[in-house]
């Protein structure tokens, strides 16, 4: 069982979905929320709540997760709001030095 950490999951496509729900079987307090309706339903089934924005999912959540398809969906995100947060986004993977 997790220590209850509030998680907060934007992005909920062929990988969020699964990986999300992870994290409630593992027993974390988790809120989603996703650019278009519909995947939520299972998570929210499972116990997730549901945020309307990202801003409302970030004042409830300790942790971000953010799984977006490509750059044009992250600036969509940037667009829709982020109460204030800001967001770092890097594509690819960086090596460790050494």
């Amino acid at each position: 069982m997790a220590d209850n950490t509030a998680v907060g999951w934007i992005g909920l496509g062929k990988m969020g979905v699964p990986m999300a729900g992870h994290l409630l079987d593992a027993g974390f307090a988790l809120t989603v929320h996703n650019r278009s309706a519909g995947p939520e339903a299972g998570l929210r089934d499972a116990g997730a709540e549901i945020a309307a924005s990202p801003a409302e999912l970030a004042a409830k959540a300790a942790v971000i997760v953010s799984m977006n398809s490509d750059d044009a969906a992250l600036a969509g995100l940037r667009r829709r709001g982020s109460g204030g947060h800001r967001h770092d986004h890097r594509s690819g993977l960086r090596r460790p030095r050494g």
